[in-house]
């Protein structure tokens, strides 16, 4: 169990280093000329390959063997990521964004249930908060790292953000290779399709995890407005390229302390009160970012952070920890699901509006929706109960 923990942290740190997050934007437009709502097309188009894979491939790990279909996915993104080598045309991102959906569909919380899985072994279940916290910490590190360093790279060269990719997600998969995964008790459901329908009938019977799938994966959706937008916001208001870099991987540094903090608040406050509190950050963040100004910005990109070192760690221990035993994978990826649509649908929405509208208009309606987040949440939450 001890050797699969620390596996995970250093897994969960090299899978973070994707050197090409802090830097696609200027690649896809700069580099390649795309426009920036066509580089989101490929957003869309993988959001619907994921539609197909996102369910199957959870139930396909719950039925046969998470760390075979884990190796499969990170062999799956280290070919995505190749395909940047030499591309020009937009069909070949297409078929590197399928690739890279089909990785994050077949691989999402399976290495985390395998670590729930051997902790429940030994009784220890308890422990798995905190070790999920701590796997965030070096995700968030991992991000702050190859956040700086992806910038230096691509004034460099276009392309060195990509071999550090694809170099950090080969020795990820080198590692998958010792994970010991004796303990899953696989789904003695035949079929696939019986057993994604039993995982589906337990969420539309617990009314707390499936009010929690569709407000965690709308504050997701606008959360993830983030990504979408903000290298061309901090270009906007006068940060160099580098500097961007460096604010980027500030965010992470003080999520990974956030994430820390995360474990203290689920022992003290309800899972509901969490939410609101997500909320609540989520609309003052947006609040700030709408004023367009470098003071303001900073003091964004403090509580940005904070929502990252929040909101990951913390559905994945809510669901995992709720879920039935053979069915962890499943219900996960039902979660991840729900997230791809709604991420797919506000990427093309935002790009096609920061393209003819600019930024400021695609801010207004998000606070907008952040609004009618806090009254949805409202009616169908109540705060004062425990669940």
């Amino acid at each position: 169990m001890k050797k699969n923990i620390k596996i995970f942290y250093i897994v969960s740190f090299l899978e973070a280093c994707i050197f090409t997050t802090s830097v696609w934007a200027f690649f896809f437009t700069s580099y390649l000329n795309f426009s920036f709502h066509t580089a989101l097309i490929l957003t869309l188009l993988s959001g619907i390959v994921s539609f197909f894979f996102e369910i199957p491939s959870g139930a396909w790990a719950d039925k046969f063997w998470r760390k075979k279909l884990y190796l499969l996915g990170l062999f799956l993104i280290i070919l995505s990521f190749s395909i940047w080598v030499f591309a020009k045309e937009i069909y070949l991102f297409v078929i590197s964004a399928i690739l890279n959906w089909i990785w994050f569909a077949i691989t999402s919380g399976n290495l985390e249930a395998i670590i729930h899985d051997s902790l429940e072994e030994e009784k220890q279940e308890d422990k798995y908060k905190d070790i999920q916290a701590n796997a965030y910490i070096w995700i968030f590190l991992g991000r702050a790292f190859s956040s700086v360093l992806a910038w230096y790279l691509f004034v460099l060269s276009p392309f060195f953000p990509i071999y550090a990719t694809i170099i950090s997600y080969i020795l990820a998969l080198l590692l998958i290779f010792f994970v010991v995964d004796k303990w899953q008790k696989l789904s003695e459901e035949k079929s696939t399709k019986i057993h994604i329908q039993k995982s589906i009938n337990f969420i539309f019977s617990n009314r707390f995890i499936f009010n929690f799938i569709i407000i965690l994966a709308l504050i997701s959706s606008v959360w993830n407005i983030y990504w979408f937008t903000y290298q061309p916001y901090f270009k906007q208001i006068w940060i160099s390229i580098e500097n961007i870099g460096f604010l980027f991987a500030i965010t992470w540094i003080f999520s990974a302390i956030w994430a820390n903090l995360i474990k203290k608040l689920q022992d003290k406050y309800t899972e509901k009160q969490i939410i609101f509190l997500m909320i609540f950050i989520i609309f003052i963040s947006w609040v700030l970012f709408y004023s367009f100004s470098i003071i303001w910005a900073i003091l964004w990109l403090i509580l940005i952070s904070i929502m990252f070192g929040f909101i990951m760690s913390f559905w994945n221990n809510v669901l995992i920890k709720k879920s039935p035993k053979t069915q962890k994978s499943t219900i996960l990826s039902i979660f991840s699901f729900a997230i791809t649509i709604w991420y797919a649908s506000f990427s093309i929405a935002s790009g096609y509006i920061v393209d003819y509208f600019w930024l400021k208009f695609l801010y207004f309606w998000n606070i907008i929706l952040i609004l009618f987040l806090i009254i949805f949440s409202f009616l169908v939450l109540n705060i004062r109960k425990k669940f």
